[in-house]
């Protein structure tokens, strides 16, 4: 008789993309096997601009492989129209 005894679920160390570009964190994350989920977040500073604000579960956190990421990618200007005067 062969008994195998599980560990649990297999996780993985979520890296921490926060301050990397878009395109950088979405690399970063599939290369460690994760999905991505992309949300803008509103910046006013102009250098934040497409710029990883915060991420959700956070870096350093463990997840299962093929979980998704979210990411809140800074949008300069993304400003609400003023209202009627």
């Amino acid at each position: 008789m062969h008994l195998q005894v599980s560990k649990g679920p297999t996780t993985s160390t979520v890296p921490d993309v926060t301050s990397l570009s878009q395109s950088d964190a979405q690399a970063q994350l599939k290369a460690s096997g994760f999905g991505v989920q992309i949300v803008s977040q509103p910046v006013t500073d102009p250098s934040q601009d497409g710029i990883v604000q915060t991420q959700d579960p956070p870096g350093g956190s463990k997840a299962p492989p093929g979980s998704t990421v979210t990411i809140a990618v800074g949008k300069f200007g993304e400003t609400s129209p003023p209202g009627p005067p």
